[in-house]
Parts: structure tokens; sequence; C-alpha cells
């Protein structure tokens, strides 16, 4: 079995960030448009006993899926991982609700991914505050 982790990342004091992932379902097939029904996603605030504080204005905000998921896997400049590539990109929208306001602080942005059938799927991201 695979072992699972928050993916690393940075993002600037009252900046936003962009998120890039390749979701499988289990027979490591790239998931599609299709076979989504709905993603959500809440942006925490990671406090030092480890407890989470959700952040306002990013608390299980509903994404249209077309926006945010391809059909087909992209590659260019923004993917370093693999020659691969990413089926899920998202720039959090932080015009009306500041996501990351303390510098030096750690942040968790979480994903739930409800396909259209089977069981939903978490992915997450944790950031520091720079």
């Amino acid at each position: 079995m695979a072992q699972l982790a928050d993916i690393q990342g940075s993002v600037f004091q009252d900046g936003t960030v962009t998120t890039l992932a390749r979701i499988v379902d289990i027979d490591n097939d790239p998931v599609q448009i299709a076979d989504v029904s709905s993603i959500t996603y809440t942006i925490s605030l990671v406090n030092p006993d480890g407890s989470l504080t959700a952040v306002t204005g990013h608390t299980n905000v509903g994404l249209e899926v077309a926006t945010v998921m391809f059909d087909t896997l992209q590659t260019g400049v923004a993917w370093t991982v693999d020659t691969y590539g990413y089926n899920f990109l998202h720039v959090v929208d932080v015009s009306t609700n500041d996501a990351f306001s303390q510098a030096g602080r750690t942040y968790k942005i979480q994903y739930t991914l409800q396909p259209t059938v089977g069981q939903k799927l978490i992915f997450r991201y944790q950031v520091s505050c720079i």
C-alpha cells in the first residue's frame, strides 16, 4: 500500500496558492470530469498543538468540477513532478477572503472529491506561509 502524505509547499503572506495534482482511480487511470460529481476544499490554520482552525471564507467551498479538472493530463512549466502531468488545478481565490494571513504559520488545504460512483477521495496540501 502506498504511503499517504500531505503535499508540501509555500505561500506568501496574504497571497494565493495554485495546487496541482494527478488524481487517479483504483486502477491507476486518471480521473476525468464525468467521473466526478463534486469537489470541495477547506483551508485551516495548523495550531501549535496540531489542531486546526478553519479559515473564514475557505471552509467546505464547492468548486465547479469542469474548471479545476481536465480530461487529459496536462504538462508544462507549472508541473515539475514527472513527465506524465496533472489533471487537477486550483488557484485559491483570495479576492474576498484572505486565506494565508499569518506569516511563520502552517496551513492545511484539504480537497474532497466525490466521484459519480464509489468512495470519496481526499488529498491535502500543507503550506508554510512566508
